[in-house]
């Protein structure tokens, strides 16, 4: 294949929302968050969780050793009703990291791009209508029935058939 290598795409990655990881407000205090469960594609076991830095631990690849760790500052950003906490990486505040290549990065260390970013205008609303529908699910068909068909209409696709339960 020539030309460029195709670009990861974000929506595919295993991601981690610093709103998932509540960070304590109190300097000295710290809790640690089992992420075993959260992402099992991954290596991350656990994150110990400080105001101002987050450490995420990767299982060990061969029993009797310690695994790895990556460490990421938690910088304050001030809103208008309060305080919001950003992970630091690669100088930039961001607020989800994406696991790739075995390890943690933001959208910019790893350049991955966004699917939208991967087709045309139509392609794009192609694609917020299947995000839309796999978002609802089934059980909810019959209650956005209008709201699909008025987005549908909106992008000039067909709708598709009810799914089977």
């Amino acid at each position: 294949m020539k030309g460029r290598p195709r670009a990861t795409i974000l929506e595919s990655l295993a991601s981690i929302h610093c709103k998932e990881l509540h960070p304590p407000s109190r300097y000295g205090a710290s809790h640690t968050i089992d992420l075993s469960l959260k992402m099992p594609q991954t290596r991350i076991t656990a994150a110990k969780v400080t105001c101002d830095s987050v450490t995420f631990y990767y299982r060990p690849m061969h029993r009797g050793e310690t695994g790895n760790t990556q460490v990421f500052r938690l910088l304050p950003q001030r809103t208008g009703y309060g305080v919001r906490h950003m992970f630091e990486c690669c100088g930039r505040r961001v607020m989800r990291l994406y696991f790739v290549r075995g390890e943690l990065h933001c959208r910019f260390c790893s350049g991955a791009i966004h699917l939208s970013q991967t087709t045309n205008k139509a392609g794009r609303k192609a694609i917020a209508l299947s995000q839309l529908e796999s978002l609802m699910g089934s059980s909810a068909y019959g209650r956005y029935r209008k709201l699909r068909e008025r987005l549908a209409k909106r992008a000039g696709i067909a709708l598709i058939a009810k799914p089977l339960r």
